[in-house]
């Protein structure tokens, strides 16, 4: 028998202005594990599912994937699948980019026994459409999505203290219902004021000028219609924005989670988490690393 492994990190998509363009890596992680044996069995394939208790099988990414682009002689070799997830789903921290990446990356080690990371771009962005979340799954770092359907992706290396606080609520969104509610034209007014703002913020990235980040994920764009979704999330980033130990605010993805810029020190948590508690939501806290490794995998 053998076993293939691939561990995809979660990821923060927008960074307020950089709608559909901006995307980042966080020390999160999607695991998948797949057994192998050497000649196909009755149909029984065992899947063990760790942290996505929520899922049905039915909507699971990865396996329709599997069974759909597969070649069918290597998926009835399958034994068994375990899948471990140790983000939630439907927060705004690139769930469905990481399963269709894991799907896509196993397939290309079982059918070639290797890994191109420009290939695995291009399928996994094909299927999920945001490459703002597709390419810092397989590439980590900060990624800026140039000319998806070209592959041209840059990637950012943030300084190494820099940290990414959290603030995720016991509340799903999905994008498509997030996406209905922006408007569906825009001002120049508007535009510019996000490519300013998107300017400045890269800019503030590479100088390591942090203290200067927070003009920089202002949006015009997106955001306001999506924090007005949820009860208590505006209150919340103002909270979050007021804050002293936070560099910069942005909403993660469609939402709902709120993210921060900050240094490993930050102490803000609970405080936030009793802002959202006033609207009877729950929430969780967590401070992480920006992942720079992007996909990992491994054969045995």
């Amino acid at each position: 028998m053998r076993q293939f492994r691939v561990k995809v990190p979660a990821s923060s998509a927008n960074l307020g202005p950089g709608f559909d363009s901006l995307g980042l890596a966080l020390c999160k992680y999607l695991t998948v594990i797949l057994d192998l044996v050497e000649t196909p069995g009755p149909p029984n394939l065992n899947i063990d599912l760790q942290g996505l208790a929520k899922i049905p099988l039915s909507e699971n990414l990865i396996v329709q994937i599997l069974q759909k682009n597969l070649d069918p002689k290597i998926f009835q070799r399958i034994a068994r699948l375990q899948i471990q997830c140790d983000f939630p789903a439907k927060r705004g921290l690139g769930s469905s980019a990481a399963a269709i990446v894991a799907a896509y990356g196993l397939i290309q080690l079982l059918e070639t026994q290797s890994m191109d990371r420009e290939l695995l771009f291009q399928k996994a962005f094909g299927q999920e459409g945001h490459p703002d979340n597709v390419a810092p799954a397989i590439y980590g770092h900060l990624c800026i999505a140039t000319a998806p359907e070209a592959g041209i992706i840059r990637q950012v290396r943030l300084a190494d203290d820099l940290r990414i606080f959290l603030l995720v609520p016991d509340w799903e969104t999905s994008t498509h219902q997030s996406r209905n509610a922006l408007p569906k034209n825009t001002t120049l007014a508007m535009a510019v004021d996000n490519i300013r703002a998107t300017a400045h913020f890269i800019s503030c990235l590479i100088t390591g000028d942090f203290q200067s980040i927070k003009p920089g994920l202002s949006d015009s764009l997106h955001e306001t219609q999506r924090i007005a979704m949820v009860p208590g999330l505006a209150a919340a980033r103002t909270f979050l924005l007021d804050s002293e130990q936070t560099f910069g605010v942005f909403l993660s993805g469609s939402g709902p989670t709120l993210a921060a810029f900050c240094n490993e020190t930050i102490d803000i948590g609970g405080e936030g988490i009793r802002v959202l508690a006033r609207e009877k939501i729950s929430a969780k806290c967590h401070v992480l690393a920006v992942n720079y490794k992007g996909i990992e995998w491994e054969c045995s």
